[in-house]
């Protein structure tokens, strides 16, 4: 999952009419989906 949010960074990255703001969007998810992931592993 990690590797495919990663291929979608590099592929923005390559393009053209390179858009920060999604950039920053796709960092920010993968930022939300981790923690989410790492509260829902650790029992509190």
């Amino acid at each position: 999952m990690r590797l495919q949010l990663v291929y979608r960074l590099v592929s923005a990255l390559s393009q053209n009419n390179f858009d920060h703001s999604s950039i920053v969007r796709a960092i920010g998810a993968l930022l939300r989906r981790s923690l989410a992931h790492a509260l829902l592993l650790k029992p509190i």
